[in-house]
């Protein structure tokens, strides 16, 4: 399965020799986190002291040098290729500081699984979205 054709990230920090190496980690554990399919941690540090709440993740404006996206082998195992990669592809949208739309009526990739308006591309909104960040 092809993965998605966005290259075109640009990170606005004028601080790059002042802040340490970001790190993006994936793991896929039995259980995942509290059995949701994907769960995103995000930190100011590498050492992973300052967690970003999620309720600050898309209006937080500051730098964060370190995600740890929880994967949930148990179940994400058993779906088809498409809807793991829906799930990998939502986390990295959590990572780059995407959050859960919930104020329109838009399909996303970044909805929540169940909601009748998920998407398994990236759509409109997310792009969107990541303009207004980036």
């Amino acid at each position: 399965m092809e993965w998605h054709p966005f290259q075109c990230f640009q990170y606005p920090i004028d601080n790059y020799g002042t802040m340490p190496d970001a790190q993006m980690i994936v793991v896929a554990e039995n259980g995942g986190h509290n059995g949701n399919l994907g769960y995103t941690y995000l930190y100011r540090d590498t050492d992973g002291s300052e967690e970003i709440p999620d309720s600050d993740v898309y209006t937080d404006k500051r730098p964060y040098v370190r995600a740890l996206v929880v994967l949930n082998y148990d179940t994400l195992s058993t779906f088809p290729e498409a809807y793991q990669m829906r799930t990998l592809t939502h986390e990295i949208g959590h990572v780059l500081g995407l959050a859960h739309p919930e104020a329109c009526k838009d399909t996303a990739v970044m909805r929540t699984t169940g909601d009748s308006l998920v998407s398994f591309d990236i759509e409109g909104h997310d792009v969107y979205n990541l303009n207004q960040k980036y």
